[in-house]
């Protein structure tokens, strides 16, 4: 007798009645032909899963691609042991690993659409740059959230200041990084540019430019 396909919609039903709609978080650990034979493939299963949790769920596999006869733990090159699904799923564009070498967890969390949503670009373009850092440097994990949470917090400074400028309407833009020491000779430039430290704040003090017209007092004088 032929074995009838499971298409995606039967993998859905399958699942729904299993429950699966209620999981947050799911870490599967299943065997391919153990589900029949599944049109599409490890890939199908995969997908019919993903539809059945939703976009606000995680699905994890335990791929257990690490040997301790291997002399560098790759999670990314290393093949998958428990099977096709798990394989399938590390190989996908959005998959995000973990850096156990011998927990190591797949997920295929939509982690950039997750960032998105949350208005975090920063963390969006640097969290998996950063999290090969982490492990190189053994960074804690208070540490490597520390420095996500300080690179968005600068990119956002540096977003608001831009657009307060916009919104002065200034006619021309003059930075201090602007300014030309080469031409004054008189100037003493340590000291100007100490004041941009704005120390004389702290210490209730005044700060006046003297000099003849076009020297650049405007310019040094800008906030």
């Amino acid at each position: 007798m032929a074995k009838i396909p499971l298409r995606k919609k039967h993998l859905v039903s399958h699942f729904c009645e299993a429950g699966l709609q209620r999981a947050k978080n799911l870490i599967m650990h299943s065997s391919l032909s153990s589900l029949g034979w599944a049109d599409g493939g490890a890939d199908a299963v995969i997908d019919a899963v993903l539809e059945v949790l939703g976009p606000e769920s995680t699905l994890m596999v335990p791929p257990f691609n690490y040997s301790l006869w291997d002399e560098v733990f790759d999670p990314k090159g290393a093949p998958s042991h428990p099977g096709a699904i798990t394989n399938a799923l590390r190989q996908r564009p959005e998959a995000v690993w973990s850096l156990h070498p011998s927990y190591l967890i797949a997920s295929a969390v939509e982690q950039t659409d997750n960032l998105t949503s949350l208005k975090l670009p920063w963390i969006r373009e640097n969290f998996e740059l950063l999290s090969n850092q982490a492990a190189q440097l053994q960074w804690t994990h208070l540490g490597y959230l520390r420095r996500l949470v300080e690179g968005e917090t600068h990119l956002r400074m540096q977003r608001a200041t831009q657009r307060r400028i916009k919104a002065t309407r200034f006619p021309v833009i003059k930075a201090l990084e602007q300014f030309d020491w080469s031409w004054l000779q008189k100037i003493n430039r340590v000291q100007i540019q100490n004041l941009f430290r704005l120390n004389f704040i702290t210490h209730k003090a005044n700060v006046i430019f003297l000099g003849g017209v076009s020297l650049g007092k405007t310019h040094l004088a800008r906030p």
